[in-house]
């Protein structure tokens, strides 16, 4: 088949049954050379701005991470290449009032009213922020878990007496009394024995009996070989006690040991629900939640500020995802909450801010919070963009997922991320960053590596890539006059970005939002 349009002839590959290349070519040159407005922040190794611009990449105006080099390659992919401008600031203040629960929903609601063309981040991909704009190809999940207070501040005599917390002390009782009587009937029965007991004295052959029953018991088994019928027969009867109670005390033990005593015995969020308890949870994903568990009683609002109001009993526990208990444990919400106190937007309780000797936030203070129970949900993560670019960006991205570029780029700036200051927390940041970042449909186990980065190299090979295409790397855009704008919204297609993963509790589960402005 063909057809004309203005004099210029197409031709249908699929009619003859071949695989149809034409159009997806098209995709990268319908497009091509057009600059793309992009707004930025900061969060974690995905993105993080510098004060030095590279001479390399000056479009990017000091931002390095994952983000801004798989975006490189998405750009080159381009015919010609994308030219990329990177604006100033994030969600505008009017999408603000719009969503003023969260300036990331409020940013998808820019790229929707034409001031942004993408937004940079690991969006959460949620039905609402689908009915303003769709998503490249998800390329990772969230996973969200239960915060509740820790016993890991419990002083030095509760450490020290749980070895004994599985039986009551009345049955400790009953088993010492039973031992006692045990070693009576061994140095009666079996007391004349000489290889046991040396000493024939009634007094030495009692406290060796004695001897020989505890340290049997505390063994596991027999400490004495006795040479008589009745004393093999006491033995045996030592020997069948010692199996039963040990093998109760392992067992309780082993539960007391393994559950976690969090949040005064809160150890699921079946539990919290049960006991009444009130439990923070992140706005934008307030409606996945209150779905999943309809009898929970919630207060939604910002994540990075549920240490806070759990300190403030405000809520009992708190539902956060992986990069967000990173936060948590490397301090970055301490410091945020005390320079909000000293610029006047929190009061002095409610920031919960304290300082040491010198004036700086001390270490630690979210660590007596801890994770408990399994994955409550997962939601995928993604860039949201304009509609007349999604689809050859999301091509791109798949291309980046499957080739591996995008793992090379995680473990590029893996030395991005915040150590924890938190003993609880000191791989949470690493584990989170590569279980986030890899697709849920073809997530492989990789050993964390630190590799370090150099930024000329790193720079160097983008150049290079873009050469190897017959062209040149893409030129600094300068930013659009502000006030200027592009008509967005709508939705053309579906190519794997409406997808949602499945979580923990086995449903089927889509998010959204992340920190509220």
């Amino acid at each position: 088949d063909n057809a004309t349009e203005g004099g210029t002839a197409y031709y249908s590959y699929s009619t003859c049954g071949n695989l149809d290349k034409f159009t997806q070519t098209r995709l990268f040159t319908d497009s091509g050379g057009r600059v793309l407005r992009l707004a930025m922040t900061s969060v974690g190794a995905y993105a993080q701005q510098t004060d030095e611009v590279d001479k390399l990449r000056p479009w990017w105006k000091g931002w390095i991470g994952i983000l801004p080099s798989a975006m490189d390659d998405i750009a080159i992919g381009f015919e010609p290449p994308l030219n990329l401008s990177v604006m100033t600031g994030w969600a505008t203040d009017s999408s603000r009032l719009v969503y003023p629960g969260s300036s990331w929903t409020a940013c998808v609601h820019d790229i929707a009213v034409g001031t942004y063309d993408a937004c940079l981040g690991d969006f959460w991909v949620t039905p609402d922020r689908m009915t303003m704009v769709q998503f490249l190809t998800p390329f990772g999940a969230d996973f969200f878990y239960l915060l509740a207070p820790s016993d890991a501040s419990e002083s030095l005599d509760k450490t020290l007496l749980k070895p004994f917390l599985p039986f009551s002390p009345d049955l400790w009782g009953l088993v010492i009394g039973f031992l006692l009587f045990s070693a009576l009937v061994l140095a009666f029965t079996d007391g004349n024995n000489p290889e046991d007991y040396e000493n024939q004295s009634k007094t030495a052959v009692i406290f060796k009996s004695m001897y020989f029953v505890f340290l049997g018991y505390v063994s596991g088994g027999a400490a004495n070989a006795p040479s008589t019928v009745p004393g093999r027969l006491a033995t045996v009867g030592f020997g069948f006690f010692v199996l039963i109670t040990l093998a109760s005390y392992t067992a309780n033990l082993a539960t007391i040991l393994v559950t976690k005593s969090a949040g005064g015995g809160i150890t699921s969020i079946e539990q919290a629900i049960e006991m009444g308890e009130t439990i923070c949870v992140p706005v934008a994903v307030l409606p996945i939640f209150t779905s999943l568990f309809p009898a929970m009683k919630h207060l939604a609002g910002d994540y990075a500020a549920f240490a806070r109001m759990m300190a403030l009993n405000k809520c009992k526990v708190a539902i956060m995802h992986g990069s967000a208990q990173n936060e948590l444990f490397n301090g970055n919400n301490h410091r945020a909450d005390c320079a909000a106190l000293d610029a006047g937007t929190l009061t002095e309780e409610e920031a919960q801010c304290f300082r040491d000797e010198n004036g700086a936030p001390i270490r630690g203070r979210d660590c007596w919070i801890t994770s408990v129970g399994d994955v409550l949900a997962s939601v995928p993560i993604s860039i949201p963009a304009r509609d007349d670019v999604l689809h050859a960006m999301s091509q791109r991205m798949r291309e980046l997922i499957s080739k591996g570029t995008l793992n090379k780029y995680i473990q590029r700036y893996e030395y991005l991320l915040t150590p924890s200051e938190c003993s609880s927390g000191a791989a949470s940041a690493r584990r989170s960053l590569y279980e986030e970042s890899y697709p849920t449909d073809s997530r492989l186990p990789v050993s964390p590596r630190h590799f370090s980065v150099n930024r000329a190299s790193a720079a160097a090979d983008f150049t290079n890539r873009a050469a190897s295409a017959n062209r040149g790397p893409i030129p600094p855009i300068s930013r659009p006059e502000a006030g200027s704008s592009r008509a967005g919204g709508g939705s053309a297609y579906t190519d794997g970005t409406r997808s949602v993963y499945t979580g923990g509790v086995g449903a089927v589960h889509s998010g959204g939002g992340r920190r509220a402005a």
